[in-house]
């Protein structure tokens, strides 16, 4: 399952494989609240997809995962990565963070930023294991700070959220 880029017609799967992914954070008594969140209108994947900064892999029963990605402070973002519930674990995630991480190459980024839940292991774990580091404040740029306090205003500060980097 490589991943590749999204097209316009998939986006209504793409609404539900992030509820279906969402479905994780219902183990996670602290997390739960994540599950219950609105999804995107759809309109907001049009600028993903027709820039062609949005990617999916498919799986037997159609998309299995998608991310999305842009660009934050000169630096290439994830603004979101959604596998199936039932698929994560399978290195779905990792050939969409790489195909982030390669589209940000392309734009000539030199690294690739995101934010996450720090302690999650799903979260900041995982992307610590793919080479991400923790953004101290005072590295980050301009933008991230206006990215994280959108995530407060959401309710996300509930938990721990830390803007994490990679070199690429």
């Amino acid at each position: 399952m490589n991943a590749r880029l999204a097209e316009l017609a998939e986006i209504p799967l793409l609404n539900d494989v992030e509820a279906d992914a969402s479905q994780v954070f219902l183990a996670e008594p602290d997390f739960a609240f994540v599950a219950q969140y609105l999804l995107p209108d759809e309109d907001a994947y049009v600028p993903f997809i027709t820039e062609r900064r949005a990617f999916v892999c498919e799986g037997q029963a159609g998309i299995a995962g998608f991310i999305l990605m842009g660009e934050v402070d000169g630096n290439g973002h994830i603004f979101q990565v959604s596998v199936r519930a039932g698929l994560q674990r399978r290195g779905l995630g990792r050939q969409l963070i790489a195909a982030g991480e390669s589209w940000a190459r392309q734009q000539g980024h030199r690294a690739v930023t995101l934010t996450t839940f720090r302690d999650l292991p799903w979260n900041g774990p995982a992307y610590a294991r793919l080479g991400y580091e923790f953004m101290d404040e005072g590295a980050r740029g301009p933008m991230m700070p206006d990215i994280l306090e959108n995530e407060r205003a959401l309710g996300l500060f509930r938990q721990v959220r830390v803007a994490m980097i990679k070199p690429v």
